[in-house]
């Protein structure tokens, strides 16, 4: 049937009906030919029917593989958008060319229906979060392959369940930031840890110097120093109330899914957010091994994780917060248009100077150092105090727990740039630098160092 170029009859298969198909007229979006995608498509041989997937949806993530139990399919086919809720092997056997020719002549009244049906899923939750998250959480994508939550597809990001519940609709709903607060913001292991402990070393020396034998990161883990705010928000509330001005505070939310009184320009615009990204490589095998390590506190075995399933999630934006690429775009953008209200780290410059950046991050923050503390050396202990060398070899983090059940350790390891290579193939590296450099066309950014 592959080979047939005449329309015929089309025939529904006898045993099931099909769901709905909504099909809309994309004309302007640039397409790939499925024989170059960078995407999985086995057993799919429709070429002679002109079968295309568009950038657009590749780079969200939105591209699925059809033999791994997902439920989503996008594909253009002479610029006609189709998405459906089983197999497009399936649809293509079953249906065949009748199908798409019957679709492309009803694509009018179709169209309105994908808008309305996406409109909770797409539009909506880019401006303002569900008020009834809670009730649409079944109905969104999701992603079970990446340990140890389940993931839904909620504002072309995937999220962890159990955010998306508790976290986002609480923090929507019950936070109130204040004009002073500063906000980490990262994609999960791009240098959060580290971020956490040289802000708070910074923002707190007056309270906390950092020459002091108690001082808070000798037996308190970072993450137990700079909450995140959407973890187990309805627990922690009324402590994150209590804290003292001016609080430092962390995030793995997407910048689109923070609350207006942060990223607004009203009563609060005074918050201030920093944001650290991470070569994606090195962030994938981070995030890989973190993983395996930190599962079983959740009571999931994630040793059979592999790199190679961890690497084509990764690529199709399947992890929690991904895509990875997005994620950072949002940030970096913001931090373009308002550089006094985000300020963009890169991980591997930080490496490089980390002395240079305490002092940019100290400037940022409006706690800038005096002349006295410069010549004390107060930016060199800070950053002795908050080497990840140091922090790894202290009790706490050899031996404790964070208050969800992590055990400590696993937030450090080598700290270094480049240690992808010990984990990654040439041949995997280049397929993550090809979605990565496609994902990036035509927006400016680059994960290139600037320095």
């Amino acid at each position: 049937m592959y080979h047939q170029t005449t329309s015929r009859p089309q025939q529904r298969p006898s045993t099931r009906q099909p769901h709905q198909i909504h099909a809309v007229l994309l004309p302007d979006l640039p397409v790939s030919p499925i024989a170059s995608t960078r995407r999985r498509a086995r057993g799919i041989h429709l070429l002679h029917l002109q079968l295309c997937y568009c950038r657009s949806c590749c780079n969200r993530g939105e591209k699925r593989d059809q033999f791994a139990g997902t439920n989503t399919a996008c594909c253009h086919i002479s610029g006609i958008f189709f998405r459906q809720g089983w197999g497009l092997k399936t649809v293509a056997v079953s249906w065949g060319w009748g199908l798409f020719q019957a679709a492309a002549s009803n694509w009018t009244m179709m169209a309105s229906r994908q808008s309305e049906n996406n409109a909770q899923e797409e539009t909506s939750p880019l401006t303002t979060p569900n008020a009834n998250i809670a009730r649409i959480i079944p109905s969104l994508p999701l992603e079970t392959r990446w340990p140890p939550f389940p993931l839904r597809r909620y504002a072309n990001f995937w999220l962890p369940e159990v955010t998306l519940k508790e976290g986002v609709p609480g923090v929507h709903s019950c936070f109130e930031p204040r004009p002073t607060d500063v906000f980490l913001a990262s994609f999960p292991k791009s240098g959060t840890t580290w971020l956490k402990a040289l802000a708070f070393a910074t923002l707190k020396r007056s309270t906390h110097p950092p020459f002091d034998d108690d001082h808070p990161l000798r037996h308190c883990n970072p993450h137990d120093c700079v909450r995140f705010l959407e973890l187990g928000f309805n627990q922690q509330k009324d402590e994150l109330e209590a804290l003292p001005s001016p609080r430092v505070l962390a995030t793995h939310l997407p910048y689109s899914l923070l609350p207006g009184s942060i990223t607004g320009d009203g009563e609060h615009s005074g918050c201030r957010i920093v944001y650290v990204c991470r070569e994606p490589k090195d962030t994938l095998v981070s995030y890989w091994l973190f993983t395996r390590k930190a599962a079983p506190a959740c009571g999931v075995d994630a040793r059979s994780f592999t790199i190679q399933e961890a690497l084509e999630l990764f690529c199709d934006g399947r992890c929690p917060g991904g895509p990875q690429w997005n994620h950072v775009l949002q940030y970096w953008k913001e931090s373009v248009r308002r550089p006094d209200r985000v300020l963009f780290l890169r991980y591997e410059e930080v490496l490089i100077e980390p002395e240079a950046h305490v002092r940019k991050l100290a400037n940022f923050m409006g706690c800038g150092f005096s002349e006295e503390e410069e010549e004390r050396g107060v930016v060199s202990t800070i950053v002795e105090l908050c080497s990840l060398g140091k922090l790894r070899d202290m009790e706490v983090n050899r031996n404790g727990s964070t208050r969800l059940g992590t055990k400590n350790e696993s937030f450090f390891r080598k700290g270094v740039a480049g240690d992808w290579s010990n984990h990654m193939t040439p041949e995997m590296a280049h397929s993550l630098d090809k979605v990565v450099e496609d994902a990036l066309q035509e927006t400016g950014f680059t994960f290139s160092s600037t320095t």
